[in-house]
This record gives structure tokens, sequence and C-alpha cells, in this order.
């Protein structure tokens, strides 16, 4: 009848709760951040599934923006970028290389069907140098772009007129560095493309 022999196991749970909680807590942090940024911001897991997709996207993209604060889309977010492009098919496969190659890419260009330009940045998401995901940012520089365009187009306005003087005409910086030079100033068009931004 006795036992003669009590074995027990005692398991010390507390560390597991822990790091359940400090992971718990960085999932948060990150969640929060992500939908306090002016940017918008796609997270994919290493099978392409969304796991977050930020009130800016869907703004971006006209998608109607969901009322609850879970992050996690059904929407098939790449499919939806590239149909919105001006060049689906050139937008589709840049995003095929770049999701091959899982290098960074800074600030690539996109225009849009509806005008609009929007810069796409890539960060392959790597765990101790395992692929583990994607993370996107868009970022809407319509109009930085075409505030760039317009002065480009008004410095090309101005430097024809100055090309027409028929005087020397030199423009320079502060730092007297040539900003401008017409013809008459310097004759030869590549030395006058070449000295701009230098001094004498």
């Amino acid at each position: 009848g006795r036992p003669s022999k009590i074995i027990g196991t005692h398991i010390n749970i507390n560390r597991q709760k822990e790091l359940e909680l400090v992971q718990q807590t960085t999932a948060e942090r990150l969640h929060y951040l992500v939908a306090h940024l002016n940017d918008g911001i796609l997270i994919q897991d290493e099978h392409g599934k969304t796991i977050i997709a930020n009130k800016i996207l869907y703004k971006m993209f006209g998608l109607p923006v969901p009322d609850t604060d879970n992050n996690e889309s059904k929407e098939d977010w790449l499919q939806v970028i590239h149909a919105m492009c001006q060049d689906p098919a050139i937008a589709a496969g840049q995003t095929r290389a770049i999701l091959h190659n899982r290098t960074e890419v800074i600030n690539v260009m996109l225009t849009l069907k509806d005008e609009r330009v929007l810069e796409r940045s890539y960060i392959p998401l790597m765990v101790n140098g395992v692929y583990k995901g994607n993370l996107w940012k868009f970022s809407d520089i319509t109009g930085l772009f075409t505030l760039s365009r317009q002065l480009l187009e008004q410095k090309t306005f101005y430097e024809d007129i100055l090309n027409q003087i028929p005087a020397v005409v030199a423009v320079f910086n502060a730092k007297q560095e040539y900003l401008f030079a017409n013809p008459l100033a310097i004759g030869d068009p590549d030395l006058r493309q070449w000295i701009i931004g230098k001094n004498d």
C-alpha cells in the first residue's frame, strides 16, 4: 500500500509569463508607432500576409478605413497599389524584383493614375539572419514633386531669356561659384555646363 517514493516536478512559469508580457508590450508599441506615422505603412509576414496596414495607407489608396484598431487587413495591398499605378505591369515587376532580392530600397517613385506621386521604400524584416517579412513605407510627395517641376520650368524659362541677351551674363552665388553663364560668357557648351557650381 504505501508509496515508497514520491517524485514530483516543479515548473516555474513566471519567466514564460514575463517573456509573453514583453512580447505583447513590444507588439503594442509597434502598433502605436505605425498608427501615428505620417506615412502609409504596410508590414507583411514572410508569406506576404498583411500583419499591419495603418490608416494613412487606407486613405492614401482610397480604401475605407476600418473602424477597429486591429491593424490586420484582408486587402492584397501590393495588388491594390499596382492597379493604381500609371503602369501596373512595371510597378508589379519592380515589386517582384524587390521581393526577390530582399535588399533595402529607399524612395523609389511611383506615379499613380490620378497623377499623384508617391515614394516607396522597402526593408526586409530579418531576425537573426532569417527572412521574416516585409516593411513597406509610402510617402505622398506630389506637392514636392510638383514644386520641383515648376522650379525647373521657371529656371529653364529664365535661362532661355538670359541666353538671348546680347551681352555677357554670368550669375554667381555668395561663394562666387557659377550658377549660370550664357553662351557669350562661355562659348563652349561643355565647359559652360561643367563650370556650374565652381569658381574661377
